[in-house]
């Protein structure tokens, strides 16, 4: 048990003024105010080492991203590339396709004729 250093009162130890007369014990809120800054700075430092993790997972997010990105664009190229490349061989088989079609035609219209020029 500890007395106020005014009225002389027996009181707590852990109080912060004075139940009889009202006076405050600067003692006790002193050191209730340095454990607070100790937490503060405590806290903080727990801020900054979260603060870094975080940034530095926003980075590697970032470089997976631009990484992505650049893999997109190198198969956009290649897929350009590819279609010019199959753009004159599109046009040959039609071409081509063309020309085996109307032979075949002409073929199927000879042998119609020929069977109705029998039939009738």
């Amino acid at each position: 048990m500890e007395y106020c250093p005014n009225c002389g009162q027996q009181i707590e130890g852990t109080e912060k003024y004075c139940p009889f007369c009202g006076s405050i014990f600067p003692e006790i809120i002193e050191m209730e105010k340095k454990d607070k800054e100790i937490e503060i700075a405590e806290l903080k430092q727990k801020i900054a080492k979260l603060e870094n993790q975080v940034d530095s997972s926003k980075n590697t997010e970032l470089e997976t991203l631009r990484s992505e990105i650049s893999n997109l664009k190198q198969r956009l190229k290649l897929q350009e590339i590819h279609q010019v490349e199959l753009k004159p061989a599109e046009k040959k088989k039609k071409t081509d396709g063309g020309c085996t079609n109307c032979l075949c035609c002409i073929i199927l219209i000879i042998i119609v004729a020929t069977i109705f020029y029998f039939l009738s």
